[in-house]
């Protein structure tokens, strides 16, 4: 055995290339994106996996446009039965991805991130006739085992206007309250108003 063949598989791994998308982001102090919309509600996607979204003056969730961590969207973790877990976008969970791609077309950002001898394809775009951000994620084995796949979604939840709730978030959470309707597969989130005549936004979310 030559010392080429000595070389241990993960020291080869270690030093693939990362692909192209990933190799932009990580240079990138502002993630790309695209804003979807129907004309009242609008939603941010990044390539990233990040973005925001609010029906007209009203923050759904929470968008700080902080272009070093980039924290805030509403991100879809994918874990495997081993314990093994990252995110269908490049953050929170980087990883180290095997294809990173992203496909911008007229109201719609698609990522396809293979890791783990999974791929993931998500799609994200805003309903034309509804105040609805949809995302479309279908996932592939590639590996040569059978395998269980949990799918888990996080939104950090604002349902008020932006600069008040920045202005004393941890006061702001108080006023939210959530629920599930267990037979329907749907949370919901409100926000009580401090005004009795104030408007009570709702936010529902399905999988």
């Amino acid at each position: 055995m030559d010392r080429a063949d000595a070389v241990a598989p993960e020291a080869v791994a270690a030093t693939r290339a990362e692909p192209e998308a990933v190799a932009r982001l990580r240079g990138s102090r502002s993630p790309p994106g695209r804003l979807l919309g129907n004309g009242r509600f609008l939603a941010l996607a990044t390539e990233a996996g990040t973005g925001g979204a609010w029906l007209e003056a009203c923050a759904l969730s929470r968008w700080r446009g902080d272009r070093v961590e980039d924290p805030d969207g509403c991100f879809v973790y994918v874990r495997d039965d081993d314990g093994t877990f990252w995110s269908v976008g490049l953050r929170p969970v980087a990883g180290s991805p095997e294809r990173y791609e992203v496909e911008h077309e007229p109201g719609r950002l698609g990522i396809l991130r293979e890791e783990h001898g999974l791929e993931a394809r998500m799609e994200t775009w805003v309903d034309a006739g509804a105040d609805l951000e949809c995302r479309r994620l279908v996932l592939r084995n590639v590996s040569a085992r059978s395998r269980t796949i949990e799918v888990t979604t996080w939104i950090e939840v604002v349902l008020d206007k932006p600069r008040a709730f920045e202005a004393h978030p941890a006061f702001s959470r108080l006023f939210l309250q959530t629920e599930a309707l267990a037979g329907e597969g749907i949370l919901l989130a409100r926000r009580r108003p401090r005004d009795p005549h104030g408007v009570r936004p709702w936010l529902a979310h399905a999988l």
